[in-house]
């Protein structure tokens, strides 16, 4: 029978019994005596200037990046905090147009449609 023992007790590596001693010695696993091959992806000597490089990969291009047009951005994620019933609304709407095919039919694209007409409507003229 199993006999119950607290967290510190067990945690006494000198109070253990044969039997445990016997399962600890049976799962040791042998440290190796040989250096391991290297990889070919195993980082090379720092390179002056430039950082840890890998031993055959060729140094880095200068990337040079220019930013999109406005309108080719993809969407961005904010949050908001929204009245308890608009969501449960918002989701039965959405999939009562997917339903019958209507457009828009995403929570998320009519909730962008909705801004940007209030936006089109309240929005300060330049």
């Amino acid at each position: 029978m199993n006999t119950k023992r607290t967290m510190s007790q067990a945690l006494q590596t000198n109070n253990l019994g044969a039997e445990a001693l016997a399962f600890v010695a049976a799962g040791s696993v042998p440290v190796p005596t040989t250096k391991p091959e290297p990889l070919p992806f195993e980082a090379g000597p720092l390179d002056a200037g430039k950082g840890l490089l890998p031993a055959t990969a060729p140094a880095p291009a200068n990337f040079v990046s220019s930013p999109l047009p406005a309108e080719r951005r993809g969407p961005v994620s904010i949050t908001v905090r929204l009245p308890a019933e608009l969501p449960p609304a918002l989701l039965r709407v959405a999939m009562e147009r997917k339903l019958r095919g209507e457009r828009p039919f995403t929570q998320q694209d009519i909730v962008a449609q909705a801004v940007r007409e209030w936006l089109e409507r309240n929005a300060p003229r330049a």
